[in-house]
């Protein structure tokens, strides 16, 4: 329908990059990765709104489509759904205009751009931030002088950043301090399972590239995912290490032996970690209380998805809460329950078949055949303690489930 200055699609559509256009692709893919995820632009949404999509479109324009008939029928879905809730629900905010845009536009663009080799150039600047906020973190644990340097140029940062307080370098993010010897590692995010769900979605994107789960880079990332504390990371990376122990080729008695070990060893540290075992049954007794009582200001994971169960059962078709104007006072969501939550049953479905389907294209792609519906299984747990559903690495596979993996030139 609307179309860029390219004149055709063809089958070297994505091969023959320059090393010039390698250069512009890894600055467009750092520019995603740190003002969408890094806590020192964490106050500047309208920012972020206004240069996002603008940025993508002038790469975009030169080397790729601007629109056609699904992402504007997709686009328009979400305004209709969005604009019934405004009516039933709430005022009209600035988001309702912009949201949609950000959310559904800009992925568009960056797959009509970039195509599936988006997540090689993803997963080749995730590596280089693990590897180098895991050295600053180490440093920073075992040598009190880097600590106590750091945490001074937090404060001097502080005032530059939009941050909630002076926890960020940009590059580098840290924690509170707890008086405990190991903080926990956040990378560059904005708390440590939102690093965890990164380091998560390495450990899936690798295991598709590499065709493999045990490899170097699953066994470093792995451990970093014990850097950071955090009870969604540590669940999701058992799940993904189970999996893999079914499936090694190996005898089936060794086999059974090591899952066996594996079971008996998670439940003794969830038995005896206090943040694991202690932590989950305390949250989900209290947590479902709120939920049962009908409270709508509780806090926590398991508060959040029940809320945005109980939210989505009650506006099943249209859901409520895709803009901010017509959210419940309190309200909030993590994974697909907040998908669910915010557009509908019919529409929670549909980006769910769409996030699997993108998943498995992008595994079509690399030549990776067997599991991947095993690994949607701790990508959705990590996912499911925070709010990243929009996170680019996450919709564009939404966007790639759309489109099935490819651009149809025929509908532009």
């Amino acid at each position: 329908m609307f179309k860029g200055t390219t004149s055709n699609v063809s089958t070297s559509y994505y091969s023959g990059l320059t090393s010039k256009r390698e250069i512009s692709i890894y600055f467009l893919v750092v520019f995603i990765v740190y003002f969408t995820t890094s806590t020192f632009f964490m106050g500047a949404n309208r920012w972020i709104v206004t240069f996002l999509p603008i940025s993508l479109y002038l790469v975009n324009a030169r080397i790729g489509y601007l629109a056609d008939r699904k992402i504007l029928l997709l686009l328009g879905v979400v305004w209709l759904l969005s604009l019934f809730q405004v009516m039933k629900f709430g005022n009209i905010s600035p988001a309702f205009f912009y949201r949609p845009i950000l959310e559904f536009y800009a992925p568009f663009l960056v797959f009509t751009a970039l195509g599936i080799r988006f997540y090689r150039y993803f997963l080749g600047v995730l590596k280089v931030v693990i590897v180098y906020t895991t050295i600053i973190y180490l440093l920073q644990t075992f040598l009190s002088p880097v600590d106590a340097y750091i945490r001074q140029m937090l404060i001097r940062v502080f005032p530059y950043s939009w941050a909630d307080w002076p926890r960020t370098l940009l590059i580098y993010s840290t924690t509170r301090e707890s008086g405990f010897f190991f903080e926990r590692s956040s990378g560059i995010f904005h708390e440590p399972g939102a690093f965890a769900l990164n380091l998560i979605l390495a450990i899936t994107l690798n295991t598709i590239i590499q065709k493999s789960f045990v490899n170097k880079w699953n066994i470093f990332m792995s451990a970093v995912v014990i850097t950071t504390f955090s009870t969604a990371g540590y669940i999701a990376l058992a799940s993904y290490w189970g999996y893999a122990i079914i499936r090694a080729r190996i005898n089936f008695l060794i086999t059974g032996i090591l899952f066996t070990v594996f079971i008996v060893a998670s439940l003794f540290v969830y038995q005896t970690q206090e943040f694991l075992g202690e932590k989950i049954d305390e949250h989900l007794y209290v947590q479902s209380e709120y939920v049962k009582e009908g409270e709508t200001m509780g806090r926590g994971r398991i508060f959040a998805a029940g809320i945005s169960a109980r939210i989505a059962l009650q506006n099943a078709f249209f859901g409520r809460g895709a803009i901010t104007g017509v959210q419940e006072e309190g309200v909030y969501g993590y994974g697909l329950f907040d998908i669910f939550r915010r557009f509908g049953i019919i529409f929670g479905i549909l980006y769910t078949f769409w996030f699997y389907r993108g998943l498995r294209r992008i595994a079509d792609y690399y030549n990776y055949k067997k599991g991947v519906l095993a690994l949607m299984i701790p990508l959705n747990l990590a996912l499911a303690s925070q709010a990243y559903n929009f996170y680019m690495p996450f919709i564009l596979m939404v966007i790639i489930g759309l489109y099935n993996g490819r651009l149809n030139p025929r509908e532009m």
